[in-house]
């Protein structure tokens, strides 16, 4: 006797995936931390909504990187953030990231680099709001 999952060959039908279409060019900004400081840096986001948030420091060869993504109902004041990805800097420096209720989407260091001068972390935001 043949199996069969009940489901006629008709009723399947074929679909044909294609390309999503990612704009090059999405919101970025630039922003400077000094080496040393654990102060977060407020990230434009809005204080609700779902967002794809890449982090990397402009010099790539030897600066922190970091992928998060975070979702926050404002109304409720629940929601999360999560590091999926990060890398630490030459230096030891690491991204974080914080969302607290009723705020915007925030980055510092931890921990932070050493030495003098700053970083340049580019921070690209994907939303679907």
């Amino acid at each position: 006797m043949k199996r069969t999952s009940g489901v006629s060959k008709k009723a399947v039908k074929k679909v044909k995936f294609e390309t999503p279409n990612v704009p090059e060019d999405s919101n970025f900004e630039d922003f400077v931390i000094a080496k040393t400081s654990t102060e977060p840096v407020t990230v434009n986001t809005g204080k609700s909504g779902s967002y794809f948030i890449l982090v990397s420091d402009t010099n790539a060869d030897r600066g922190a990187h970091s992928v998060f993504v975070g979702t926050r109902t404002n109304a409720s004041g629940k929601g999360t953030i999560s590091r999926l990805s990060s890398s630490r800097g030459t230096e030891e420096q690491r991204i974080d990231a914080d969302w607290l209720e009723g705020e915007e989407f925030k980055i510092y260091h931890k921990p932070a680099g050493s030495g003098r001068g700053n970083y340049t972390y580019r921070v690209k935001i994907y939303s679907a709001l």
